[in-house]
């Protein structure tokens, strides 16, 4: 539109449809939709995904206008002013992308929405790990990464090793990250498409230290002798206190080094003690 002398002027495209004439008013596009998938709604499609029908929709949309795909043309179908489809050819989706979709009725184009070609991952080694573990090397395997690609662990990206299209290796670290039990949603992202799906990580109960060894020394012992009593704990890394009980009485409690707690005393009482 242009204003002139005073007269406003409307700047339309004269199209001709099947031997009648249409005034084509710039379209707007709201959307751009597939086939709906859990991770990604409607807006994006697996890497690697078959033929499919894009759903368009809008308003001034004429019989003719055509839906574009980062500029090129796509094989339209016209149902109303609002809705249009257009042919989405496996060919165009080799690629992880962030694609731009318009609409063009003859030379006027409307603005642009964006379209997502999705990766995918199939796993992540290991998929499981006991709680308070200080860091896991994860190995994530899929489809469609590229040396931009993060990986996202409890919503935090981190940084890869880019080791193929198919592999992308991440170390994860940190007890706000692996220090409490629970399932762990694990995608990556490239910074170009929308997210990929995700598959589950295990953050597991740690199994409990067991007691392996007491040693007792000197064994026997005379009334009034100190004795050594020395809990060798498993895993070695475990911490906390070990306690001592002669029966059911409570005589010491040690803390953990090395996986060794020791208690040194001299008023245990004549007979055997277990």
């Amino acid at each position: 539109m242009s204003i002139s002398n005073g007269y406003v002027r409307l700047l339309l495209t004269i199209m001709v449809v099947g031997g009648c004439v249409e005034l084509a008013a710039q379209p707007t596009v709201a959307s751009a939709t597939g086939p709906c998938i859990p991770f990604s709604g409607c807006g994006g499609v697996p890497l690697g995904s078959s033929n499919f029908t894009m759903t368009v929709t809008g308003s001034g949309f004429v019989n003719g206008s055509v839906v574009r795909r980062n500029g090129a043309s796509l094989a339209t179908t016209f149902f109303s002013a609002t809705v249009l489809q257009a042919s989405v050819t496996a060919t165009l989706l080799t690629a992880t992308a962030a694609i731009p979709i318009t609409v063009v009725n003859g030379s006027l184009s409307s603005n642009s929405v964006f379209f997502y070609v999705i990766p995918i991952v199939t796993s992540v080694n290991p998929n499981s790990i006991p709680a308070g573990t200080q860091s896991v090397f994860l190995i994530v395997t899929g489809i469609g990464f590229t040396p931009n690609t993060t990986v996202a662990f409890k919503g935090a990206g981190w940084p890869t090793t880019f080791v193929s299209s198919t592999q992308v290796t991440a170390t994860i670290s940190g007890s706000g990250y692996l220090g409490t039990p629970g399932i762990v949603n694990v995608y990556v992202n490239d910074g170009q498409s929308q997210a990929s799906n995700s598959v589950s990580f295990t953050v597991t109960q740690p199994s409990p230290p067991s007691v392996t060894t007491l040693i007792t020394s000197p064994n026997p012992a005379t009334i009034g002798q100190t004795v050594t009593l020395t809990a060798i704990v498993s895993p070695a890394s475990a911490t906390g206190t070990v306690t001592f009980k002669d029966g059911s009485t409570t005589i010491a409690s040690q803390s953990l080094t090395n996986g060794n707690a020791i208690f040194t005393g001299s008023t245990l009482g004549v007979g055997s003690h277990t």
